[in-house]
């Protein structure tokens, strides 16, 4: 059993080392807030201007590990790591109403972001 999980779009390459021994360190430190890494796409480059002129957040880069990272008010489907545990407890968890063939991004991450709008990053 490995305690993390990469999902990976079947129309996205990586074209260059990501680092994954840091990311994997940085969601395995419970020092952190870390949960979920995902992976850079051009359309999300500028993640803290879209956030703010999108929705209204802010968000701000912070370095953990060595890794530039910048918190989401939203799940992306798209490439991603995070552990096993987080998907379990919160994704798929008691309170989430996921069935088969849904997309997380448009179940769970919807209800995320709409809390993140009304309760601020801190929710």
């Amino acid at each position: 059993r490995t305690p993390f999980v990469l999902v990976h779009q079947h129309d996205l390459e990586f074209m260059f080392d990501f680092g994954l021994g840091r990311v994997l360190d940085a969601l395995g430190d419970d020092e952190n807030d870390v949960k979920y890494v995902g992976m850079p796409l051009l359309v999300n480059l500028h993640y803290e201007a879209i956030a703010w002129q999108h929705h209204g957040v802010r968000v701000q880069e912070m370095t953990i590990g060595g890794l530039r990272l910048v918190p989401v008010i939203f799940w992306y489907d798209s490439t991603h790591i995070t552990s096993v545990e987080h998907y379990r407890t919160l994704v798929f968890g008691p309170n989430e109403p996921y069935r088969p063939g849904n997309f997380v991004e448009e179940t769970f991450g919807i209800r995320q972001r709409n809390d993140t709008m009304a309760n601020g990053m801190e929710a």
